[in-house]
């Protein structure tokens, strides 16, 4: 019987392996060299007109104790409320969005001790007509509102705008990657991969225009307010990938 050594063996067996698997890792290099990939990224902005606004009115009151603070404040924040009522806004559009009770230290070296307390009670206010936003800001500060905080313009359609802006976006990738394919003399294959990259609202008010536009102020030096409600950018953003060849 004929005996092989070991090494001889493991090496014969190495170059058959090698000859029989040789021609499908260059198939496979050929056919990733042949076929790239083409990656795509874009945005399409759609701009439309708020028809909503969500106003933070609220009072603060400091006294020496809690009790008296959040009795203050309670009972300014009443008086807005029926300020608000009385201009035919509608109860459900008005709801207490905020109530806070912290204590305010004085420092005796290194120690500190209460003086007394801080209450806050803020409103969220909604309203469809714009006209009232001037109104709804100026009776609430004559009723002892002391705290006008952010507003917040939305478009009750928002979410049909964005499905729009996402084809938009879509159809911009394409054409995108056509153009860029053109240029590189190659041809667009199948889609092999596609995601939403990105979903953004922007709310844009000139303000500036509101301070141009602000009217005389009155006997008590109190100028009125004058807010525009400008408008709002919602904006979607796709990545494509393509095969190319």
């Amino acid at each position: 019987m004929k005996r092989y050594n070991k090494p001889a063996a493991l090496t014969l067996a190495l170059l058959l392996c090698t000859a029989i698997c040789a021609p499908a890792w260059a198939d496979d290099s050929v056919y990733y060299a042949k076929t790239g990939q083409l990656e795509v990224r874009a945005q399409a902005i759609r701009t439309v007109t708020p028809d909503t606004v969500d106003i933070s009115i609220g009072a603060t009151a400091e006294k020496a104790s809690e009790k008296e603070a959040l009795s203050e404040v309670n009972e300014i924040i009443a008086k807005v409320i029926d300020s608000l009522k009385e201009l035919d806004v509608p109860e459900n559009q008005i709801r207490t969005s905020q109530l806070n009770i912290t204590p305010r230290y004085t420092s005796f070296g290194s120690s500190r001790r209460i003086a007394g307390y801080t209450a806050s009670v803020s409103l969220t206010v909604t309203l469809k007509d714009f006209d009232m936003i001037n109104t709804v800001i100026d009776t609430s500060v004559a009723h002892g509102a002391n705290n006008i905080g952010g507003m917040r313009f939305s478009f009750s359609e928002e979410g049909l705008v964005y499905r729009q802006a996402l084809t938009d976006a879509i159809t911009v990738a394409r054409q995108k990657a056509e153009t860029m394919a053109a240029a590189a003399g190659v041809e667009l294959g199948m889609l092999l991969y596609l995601r939403e990259s990105g979903y953004n609202t922007y709310a844009y008010s000139n303000s500036y225009m509101a301070m141009e536009m602000a009217a005389p102020m009155a006997d008590d030096g109190y100028a009125g307010a004058q807010v525009m409600s400008g408008e709002i950018q919602i904006q979607a953003s796709v990545d494509l990938t393509y095969e190319t060849r």
